[in-house]
């Protein structure tokens, strides 16, 4: 468990990253004031830039920008001591409801389902300029008919050369999974195996 300590006086800036965090089992929000003192089981603070001054602490962390993606890469980044990941993976299952599933090294950053090609680009491209990482791996499920198609197309023409692309073979990626305690669906367990399938 990461303790997080989101500490402004921002009450917007507080219920926005409790609201995006709060769906992360794995992150435990707390709430402190820039004059309060940091709980030593704290592993990250969240602060605004305007406030950064008033907090002590080597844990600090102001954000550019309210994005899950960027945000919990952040935080791991920072509870780890560590500046980047070596790899982030983005494992992808093509089909109608396409599974994505993002890590930075193993750390599973993010699971989403989308419904259109359009929105797992889109999903890429947040990673690619929001998970701090040495490198980038694009792991593409090698069933999933014209989406997977257009996917393996878009991304080529976006990205030429900047990111390693591979096909993946699916057929032993199409059971549920129990990953780190949760259960996911089979769009998205196949995105977790097809992610993991080069760490």
């Amino acid at each position: 468990m990461i303790n997080v300590a989101v500490c402004t006086s921002n009450f917007r800036f507080y219920l926005m990253l409790n609201e995006l965090l709060s769906k992360i089992e794995t992150i435990r929000v707390n709430h402190l004031l820039p004059k309060d003192m940091i709980p030593p089981n704290i592993d990250v603070v969240i602060t605004t830039y305007a406030e950064k001054e008033q907090i002590k602490s080597e844990k600090i962390f102001v954000p550019k920008t309210i994005n899950d993606i960027y945000i919990i890469s952040n935080i791991y980044l920072i509870s780890n001591k560590i500046e980047e990941f070596t790899v982030c993976n983005i494992g992808i299952d093509p089909g109608k409801s396409t599974g994505m599933a993002i890590f930075g090294d193993k750390i599973l950053i993010k699971v989403i389902e989308h419904h259109s090609v359009i929105d797992v680009i889109k999903t890429i491209i947040l990673a690619y300029f929001n998970v701090p990482a040495k490198n980038f791996l694009i792991l593409l499920g090698s069933n999933g008919g014209k989406e997977k198609e257009e996917i393996l197309t878009r991304l080529k023409a976006i990205f030429k050369d900047k990111i390693l692309i591979k096909l993946i073979d699916e057929t032993k990626t199409s059971k549920p999974l129990v990953f780190r305690g949760k259960k996911y669906k089979k769009n998205l367990a196949a995105a977790i195996q097809i992610a993991l399938s080069s760490v």
